[in-house]
Parts: C-alpha cells; structure tokens; sequence
C-alpha cells in the first residue's frame, strides 16, 4: 500500500486575513446578537464544553463561573440585568437544556439554541450560572454528544 503526503496550497494573505478578523470578530457578534447592551452595565461571559452526554434521561451539568474580581462581592452588589446563554452540539440528537442561577433550583427551559432572559434580574451577579442538557427517553444514544454553550451576565445599578 503507498501513501502519499499532500500538502494543502498556501491561502492568499486575504483569506488568512479575513480568517482571523472572523474569529477576533465572533465573541463581539455574541453580544451584539444577544441584543443585551445594556448602557452603564458591566458583563462578564465564559464559553465552555460539555462532558459527553452519552445515555437518554442522563444529565450533563455545565458550571459557568464569574470571573475572579466579580466573585468578591462588588457584582453582586449591583445586580444582574440580563442573562443571554447559547448553546451548540454535533448530530441530531435532540436536547432539553435549562439555564439555572447560583444552583439547579432556580432555571428556566431553554426554547431552540439561545435564550435571553431577565428571570434572573436583580439576583447576585458574582454566582455560577448553568447549562444542563439532557436528551429526553431512555437508553443509549448513538454516539456521545458534546454540547457548546456560551453564558454572558450583564449586571449593575
């Protein structure tokens, strides 16, 4: 058997160029879609991955932590004012997935890929907020389901 080594052509320098303009570009087109600008707030967001999520009925919970100099107390001074998460995963699975404040007894359902909310307004900024995606029935599914989600939590006066 004889393998070959094929290398791919160079890009122009304006496709490289556009390629990282698209990725520097993609976590402001996050917020601008959230439609969430909230003049005077301050926000703080995190992108995170699933552990796989492999049995129907099963649950993966997904922690989104504020960062360190929000978790002292001055965010949860102000408040939250709006709360937008995202998700994304591979195949046609089909998932329920809640977004849930500081524990898992304060949620709402997510309807489709994204939500934006103001359950949360007013609660302490500086907790964790969750994603928790479950595929709905019983057994295995086909193949493991790694889920995408995106958090961002805009607080203040």
């Amino acid at each position: 058997m004889v393998y070959a080594i094929v290398s791919a052509p160079a890009r122009p320098a304006h496709a490289t160029l556009r390629s990282a303009v698209r990725r520097a570009a993609a976590p402001l087109v996050f917020f601008i879609a959230a439609g969430c600008a909230h003049a005077g707030s301050l926000v703080w967001s995190q992108d995170a991955v699933s552990p796989p999520l492999n049995h129907r009925g099963a649950q993966v919970i997904v922690r989104y932590s504020p960062p360190a100099g929000i978790a002292d107390g001055h965010a949860g001074k102000q408040g939250i004012v709006s709360v937008h998460a995202g998700r994304s995963y591979s195949g046609n699975a089909v998932l329920r997935t809640s977004l849930c404040w500081n524990s898992l007894d304060h949620c709402v359902p997510m309807a489709g890929s994204a939500i934006t909310t103001d359950a949360f307004n007013g609660l302490d900024a500086s907790r964790p907020m969750f994603l928790v995606h479950e595929a709905p029935g019983k057994g295995p599914l086909p193949a493991p389901v790694f889920v995408k989600g995106r958090i961002a939590v805009w607080y203040g006066p």
